[in-house]
């Protein structure tokens, strides 16, 4: 990827900056008049750009022929080495530009008008750094931003793809070729007496003949030249996505096994897609970058990203193709274990802490899954493997196996979340509710309660 912007040649200079410090209008300012993004002038005050300065990071947005559109990112902390920017729909890799503290992408013309309709319908985005934070960007201002933008082109006849495409530029084009044209002649003249060249004048005709040859074999050339660089740039795009793909495929199972852990539904029964996005980043670090990089590739992933990105969660959405390799291992956790393993895998976890712990194994339980004890200290589990919310009846279960198996303290432990008259009824029933990475925790501090008492 480039570092920095990249501006053509054959770009036109903005010759008047002073529209865009005054191009607001009363009526297209956001209603409570927050503007958090703005159009100003750019590098050397020579080009506009859209830009916001944000949480210690300034935000730039800026246009060429060749790209379009070009996104960077200045983390003046110097907090993160990349991430994601998720615009609505729209989801964009930063990556390194080269400087520290410096990131972006190139947006490629295909995708602009996807790109600025989610930047001005949202009214925020997020930036998902590789820490593993999430960091909240306001949009307000940014369809102003766009507009001014947008009007600059179009009043300044200049030729960008949609949605910047100039009304002016054709004609602007049309009137300056017309002036080239000399003008008709008159059609009056009824003779004119014949010309007779010299044999030095035919030589000199013969010349400028042969010089017209070689210069439309000079532009076959600079044709031919053209035409093989963009099918070279083709070719290298179509490998860096067969590349992605085939890695997405053959990884396709673990994807869809992770998507399931890291997916759930809250207390409101809205989908938490929060961590499984950053393992959507994790695996583009780990997997999809270093095989472009050995490739030589890692310009071409700007282009594709997004593409890629939406590819690994549809992958990751359909059913797992191999369960058969997949088997229920109870020391290791899956969400396409059995439930009876993740009872056995809740039992490992307290033992590898010091407790006596046991499952139940379904028959005669009284609601218990697993019985625990440890310095005299009983505890009593109801484990739930799901792929949605737990409700008000694991609860109501494990308080009634608590009394009855005389325990000092019951709890639900889940892979999931739970619904929101779920955690009151445990309020007032004293259960606890946990998700199987807690656990350990949890019996620690009830072992460490009971070692106080003592």
């Amino acid at each position: 990827m480039r570092a920095g912007i990249v501006f053509a040649s054959a770009f036109m200079a903005f010759s008047n900056i002073s529209y865009l410090d005054s191009a607001y209008s009363a009526s297209s300012l956001p209603a409570n008049g927050q503007v958090d993004w703005t159009t100003t002038g750019g590098v050397l005050e020579e080009f506009p750009e859209i830009s916001s300065e944000q949480s210690g990071m300034h935000f730039r947005i800026s246009a060429s022929p060749q790209h379009l559109l070009h996104v960077e990112v200045m983390d003046n902390a110097h907090h993160f080495s990349d991430g994601f920017w998720k615009v609505g729909s729209y989801s964009l890799s930063l990556l390194p530009s080269g400087k520290i503290g410096r990131f972006g992408t190139d947006i490629p013309a295909e995708e602009t008008k996807a790109f600025i309709h989610n930047f001005t319908a949202a009214p925020s985005s997020s930036l998902i750094l590789n820490d593993g934070s999430e960091t909240q960007v306001s949009l307000a201002g940014s369809s102003v931003a766009v507009d001014t933008f947008t009007h600059y082109v179009d009043t300044h006849g200049i030729d960008l793809p949609p949605p910047f495409a100039s009304s002016h530029a054709s004609s602007i084009f049309t009137n300056g070729a017309a002036s080239a044209f000399p003008p008709a002649t008159s059609a009056t003249s009824t003779y004119s007496a014949p010309v007779y060249q010299s044999s030095d004048a035919q030589q000199s005709t013969s010349s400028h003949s042969s010089g017209g040859g070689w210069l439309k074999f000079a532009l076959f050339l600079v044709v031919a030249g053209w035409v093989g660089k963009k099918w070279m740039a083709y070719s290298r795009v179509k490998t860096a996505e067969k590349t992605c793909r085939d890695l997405i495929q053959i990884h396709a199972d673990a994807l869809r096994i992770r998507r399931k852990q890291l997916v759930y539904q809250n207390s409101y029964g809205v989908e938490k897609t929060e961590k499984w996005e950053k393992e959507i980043v994790e695996f583009t670090k780990t997997i999809l970058l270093p095989a472009l990089s050995t490739q030589g590739l890692i310009p071409e992933w700007n282009r594709i990203n997004s593409k890629i990105i939406a590819t690994v969660d549809l992958v990751s959405q359909q059913p797992v193709e191999k369960p058969e390799a997949l088997p229920s291992n109870p020391d290791v956790y899956s969400p396409a274990m059995n439930p009876y393993d993740y009872e056995k895998y809740c039992t490992t976890l307290l033992r590898k802490v010091g407790w006596e712990a046991t499952a139940t194994a379904g028959s005669g339980d009284q609601g218990a899954d697993v019985i625990a004890t440890k310095d005299g200290i009983r505890l009593v589990l109801q484990c739930k493997l799901y792929n949605k919310s737990v409700g008000n009846e694991a609860v109501q279960q494990i308080a009634a196996a608590r009394d009855h198996y005389h325990a000092d303290f019951a709890a639900v432990v889940s892979n999931a979340d739970y619904t929101l008259s779920a955690r009151q009824l445990s309020k007032s029933s004293k259960v606890f509710l946990l998700h199987h990475d807690e656990l350990q925790g949890f019996a620690d501090r009830i072992g460490a309660i009971n070692v106080i008492d003592a």
